[in-house]
């Protein structure tokens, strides 16, 4: 074999070497690279799941005594008070018993209104919520020392993002909570948007876990 054909030869096989090693290294690079989106998709996606075990924890809590306190936030400057027809629209709400607190309000975390089962704090930890004073809502403070009766829950399945692919898959998010309280009195919680003009009651309520809350004593609003 002439000399230059050795030298082709031996050029070739390092090609072919260093081609496999490039390919090896890539597809090792990507493969990280995929893990890293898929941890990072489910960090950020990997809110709780609703199904009937939770939704009866939930209920267990509220089910567990006497309402020991109640205490209602705002985040923004705006909010609605219609002392009138018991109808409040605010953005959180803390309620605790004996088995422990339970919020509705927007998570800090996972970017929408949640059902939980912590203080609000916890659940919305921006730091710039404002409690308000109970007293502007004395019918609310009413419900305090009374036991809730009957808790019924509503959910809606909605569409998110599970992995770097963009897939979706149908997830299942509470909107609303009805709360009986054993003096007949009813108190209707859910997360929800409206039209509003001003010097106007808000309007066309809709179910959205990206709104406000509507707050509403024994006045039963159509959504």
């Amino acid at each position: 074999m002439e000399t230059y054909q050795i030298v082709i030869a031996i050029s070739i096989v390092i090609f072919v070497l260093f081609f496999k090693s490039a390919y090896k290294e890539d597809k090792i690079y990507k493969e990280e690279i995929k893990k890293r989106l898929d941890e990072e998709i489910h960090l950020e996606f990997n809110v709780p799941q609703i199904n009937q075990d939770l939704l009866k924890e939930f209920e267990s809590i509220f089910l567990s005594g006497k309402l020991m306190d109640l205490k209602i936030f705002q985040v923004n400057d705006f909010y609605y008070h219609e002392e009138s027809e018991n109808l409040f629209i605010f953005e959180g709400i803390e309620f605790k018993f004996n088995k422990g607190f339970f919020s509705i309000g927007f998570s800090s975390e996972h970017e929408y209104n949640m059902f939980q089962a912590t203080p609000f704090t916890e659940l919305y930890d921006n730091e710039n919520e404002e409690e308000i004073n109970i007293e502007e809502t004395k019918k609310l403070s009413n419900l305090i020392g009374k036991k809730v009766v009957e808790v019924k829950f509503k959910t809606l399945d909605f569409n998110e993002v599970i992995d770097y692919t963009m897939k979706l898959e149908k997830v299942s998010k509470i909107v609303e909570v009805i709360l009986h309280f054993e003096n007949n009195e009813t108190l209707q919680i859910a997360t929800i948007n409206y039209d509003y003009e001003k010097d106007k009651p808000p309007k066309n309520y809709r179910y959205d876990v990206t709104g406000e809350l509507l707050i509403s004593l024994n006045n039963r609003v159509k959504i």
